[in-house]
């Protein structure tokens, strides 16, 4: 536990900084603004850095079927959950989808990547950004957008492919598995300017977690207890199945479990405001989960006879 206390601590300075507003800096607008940088500049140099240089083998393509199933097994969840909370809540519409995304996706990039590196010192940050960036995004970004418009009343449609192809750290992973494939490794001079970059954006995802952190009392609060044991228990059920069945080192395997288990997406507010969903009760289930998977699940992870 005491490895996640400086994680914490600058997650805590983002929550300090809703309620100080320093410099008469809203918490909503340095959110923006750091998810800007970080989207096309910080983020695509930590995903070319870590790609380019990760092994094409074993590893990653377990990394991506987790992903994929994880997915899979939460969808199925999420879609139970829908068909309880339509019979037995007197939820509207809105808040119903909002929980239902809640369930489905992970923070692999904003929660579980910073954890994962604190841990393991860089050696499975692979393991987040290949199950973000190969399995988390295209999916959100199609059956996501799906679940948004069905549950949602506004924001018309888009076009999922445009969507993804217009993300830098798309284009960052395409470029970095490009050259990895063929053995052409970057100049070392470019390396040393692209890890800077990529440092500053571990803390800053931290940072930005914690300005998007919101635990506002939502009427429906009684329900929100479900998506988060589907996202993070339902994950971890995955993950520690999986990795058994592949027979995964205890290492791989339990940085999977921890991204498979990561809490529900920050993309999922921009979601709720672009369709029409409750974007409060969608950001009170994220933090929760955020919460959740910092302080109650390591220990458990830890415990894990593997």
């Amino acid at each position: 536990m005491g490895e996640l206390v400086p994680l914490l601590a600058v997650i805590g300075v983002g929550v300090a900084w809703q309620k100080l507003s320093p410099g008469g800096v809203d918490a909503a607008s340095l959110r923006r603004h750091l998810n800007a940088l970080m989207v096309y500049l910080l983020v695509p140099a930590l995903v070319f850095r870590v790609m380019v240089q990760a092994p094409l083998d074993r590893h990653l393509l377990s990394v991506v079927m987790g992903g994929w199933i994880t997915i899979a097994f939460s969808g199925l969840l999420a879609w139970g959950l829908h068909v309880l909370l339509e019979r037995y809540s007197d939820l509207p519409r809105a808040t119903r989808g909002a929980l239902v995304l809640a369930a489905i996706f992970g923070n692999g990039l904003g929660a579980a990547l910073p954890l994962l590196h604190r841990l393991y010192g860089g050696r499975q940050d692979d393991v987040a950004l290949g199950f973000d960036l190969l399995a988390t995004i295209p999916v959100s970004w199609t059956l996501g957008v799906y679940v948004a418009m069905r549950f949602g009343n506004g924001g018309g449609s888009i076009n999922p492919v445009r969507q993804i192809l217009s993300l830098p750290p798309v284009w960052a992973v395409m470029l970095a598995l490009l050259l990895n494939a063929l053995h052409l490794p970057p100049p070392l001079l470019a390396m040393e300017a692209i890890e800077g970059l990529a440092q500053a954006a571990l803390a800053l995802m931290l940072l930005s977690l914690g300005l998007a952190l919101d635990f506002r009392p939502h009427p429906g609060w009684r329900w929100m207890l479900l998506p988060i044991a589907i996202r993070i228990g339902g994950g971890l059920l995955v993950g520690l199945l999986f990795g058994v069945i592949a027979a995964l080192p205890t290492e791989d395997h339990r940085a999977l479990i921890w991204v498979c288990a990561a809490p529900p997406f920050m993309m999922g507010v921009l979601f709720c405001d672009r369709f029409g969903l409750d974007t409060a009760a969608f950001a009170l289930t994220m933090s929760a989960g955020v919460f959740v998977y910092l302080i109650l699940l390591p220990p458990l992870i830890a415990a894990l006879p593997l």
